[in-house]
């Protein structure tokens, strides 16, 4: 029997966004999309110098060309940055909800989960998924996650729980 106790903190709170972003399909389409963004905007900017470069700086719109251009440019890239932000918010917040709650989690036949003011037992079989990020480990329940911080371990207990998993 296994037993593990976490506070959440900022590093598991990072660790959840990039595992959200990663199983998020909608966000990875956002994602290619804003780099296409910058990217037809770069070929814009390229249009545009070279327009004002062949016609020697004498006609007026390719200036024009070249701000909208930029302007595209400059929303792409400050919406490529704010998505990772919003995404970071969204987890940080969902989360401040069991933050500097004490979540204790028992492995032996089935999982049991306190988490201060409530408790559940879950199942092995309930599990829909588990892997690692860095030196974390966790476990899909539906829409939930138990995260599990390696270096907090023991040895002998990471063995074990890796046993039951696979």
């Amino acid at each position: 029997m296994i037993t593990y106790t976490t506070t959440p903190d900022a590093k598991s709170i990072r660790m959840m966004a990039i595992l959200y972003r990663k199983k998020n399909k909608a966000l990875d389409i956002r994602w290619r999309k804003l780099l296409l963004g910058c990217i037809l905007s770069m070929v814009v900017i390229a249009m545009s110098v070279a327009g004002m470069v062949l016609t020697n700086y004498g006609e007026a719109y390719w200036i024009a060309f070249f701000a909208v251009g930029a302007v595209i440019f400059g929303l792409a890239v400050y919406l490529t940055v704010d998505a990772k932000r919003q995404l970071y918010q969204k987890v940080a917040k969902e989360d401040m909800l069991t933050k500097d709650r004490k979540q204790t989690y028992v492995f032996g036949e089935e999982i049991q989960v306190d988490a201060g003011d409530s408790s559940s037992i879950l199942f092995w079989d309930m599990i829909e998924e588990w892997g690692e990020i860095k030196h974390f480990l966790y476990l899909r329940f539906e829409d939930s996650y138990l995260w599990l911080d390696k270096n907090k371990m023991k040895r002998h207990e990471v063995e074990e729980l890796m046993k039951k998993l696979r």
